[in-house]
């Protein structure tokens, strides 16, 4: 193995940690400043991998290639706009884990879980249900693309 190669993979891998990291940010997103600056990021993780691409420095295929350097920007524009679509048709939607709601990294919504009614609950449930499957959607991508 290369020194070459040991780079291109180990970039990559950062890549991936951090389009993990971006699906993580699950309530920080909301917020427009932090959306800004994560799809800067976002758009120039995916030059540097249509750079490598170009100048034929990727151990993988073309179309991996991209589709891995591409993956932060998709998860970044799937969380953004799953929560566009719920806040507009049902309001501003939470996140329920077990013994909470989900607060962000930089982001925290402060909830008072006496008072959440039956349907509400029913409707938390809901969205989370729907974020856990963005997970799923990008799993099933990974491994159809790998295998």
């Amino acid at each position: 193995m290369s020194l070459g190669e040991i780079y291109f993979y180990t970039l990559t891998g950062l890549v991936s940690i951090f389009s993990f990291f971006i699906y993580l940010l699950v309530e920080d997103i909301k917020l427009f400043s932090i959306f800004k600056k994560i799809f800067l990021i976002a758009v120039i993780i995916l030059i540097i991998g249509i750079l490598l691409v170009f100048f034929d420095l990727s151990y993988l295929s073309n179309s991996k290639t991209i589709f891995i350097y591409s993956l932060p920007l998709v998860a970044l524009l799937l969380n953004r706009s799953f929560f566009l679509i719920n806040n507009e048709l049902f309001g501003e939607p939470f996140i329920w884990i077990r013994g909470g709601f989900l607060r962000g990294f930089w982001y925290s919504k402060v909830v008072d879980e006496k008072q959440i009614t039956f349907l509400k609950w029913v409707y938390y449930t809901y969205c989370t249900i729907l974020h856990l499957s963005q997970i799923f959607l990008l799993l099933t991508l990974f491994r159809k693309f790998f295998i």
